[in-house]
């Protein structure tokens, strides 16, 4: 995953430039997000019983509580309960024993296509619209998971994508994600934003065709 030039250099952009160019951003390509966000819920609505959506607390990169809601993308049950252990302690996962490795929480056809495509991720826009997250950032975690280790400044934010959601789709295990977030601080620009979304795009695309 080559995404770093090597003339590149980490200049991290302002708060308030980075969040207009979101808000930008999300503005042009609402005619495609809109009737998207009302075609996934239909589909879900008509897949499971149960909420369209699924609301959590994660924290941020300063350790701030936000409230995040994605897409349901598991049956109605209690096995998302399982999902969000396996999430909160990815960086265990090798104390657990092969039974709990093993489990796999029964999403729905819809939900599992919405996980690879990152399209569960959709109902987070309004966070970025409040100025919580942003596009592309840090990878928010739960109170139990360990903060990452590289100097947090003032122009860094959490986002809805990051550098870490490209490499786990390539395979990488769920507790390489702070390597990938310490990677994306030591290189952070908007430039490096831009190609993370567009990787992000086609990423998606390809997963969603292949």
């Amino acid at each position: 995953m080559n995404i770093f030039k090597p003339s590149l250099t980490s200049s991290p952009p302002h708060p308030k430039i980075k969040y207009i160019t979101d808000l930008l951003l999300i503005l042009v390509t609402s005619p495609v997000l809109i009737p998207l966000y009302f075609f996934i819920t239909l589909l879900i609505r008509l897949q499971s019983p149960g909420s369209i959506h699924y609301t959590t607390t994660k924290m941020n990169h300063r350790g701030q509580p936000i409230r995040t809601t994605q897409f349901r993308t598991f049956h109605s049950s209690a096995d998302h309960l399982v999902h969000e252990f396996h999430q909160r302690y990815a960086h265990l996962h090798h104390t657990l024993t092969p039974d709990q490795q093993a489990y796999q929480p029964r999403y729905t056809r819809i939900g599992r296509l919405l996980t690879r495509t990152n399209l569960h991720n959709l109902p987070l826009l309004l966070n970025v619209i409040t100025g919580q997250m942003s596009l592309v950032g840090l990878t928010p975690r739960f109170r139990e998971q360990p903060t990452t280790q590289s100097i947090i400044t003032p122009k860094t934010t959490t986002g809805i994508l990051s550098l870490w959601h490209l490499a786990q789709h390539r395979g990488s295990p769920s507790h390489h994600r702070y390597r990938y977030d310490n990677l994306y601080l030591q290189n952070q620009s908007l430039a490096l934003d831009l190609k993370i979304l567009f990787r992000t795009i086609t990423q998606s695309l390809h997963l969603f065709y292949g």
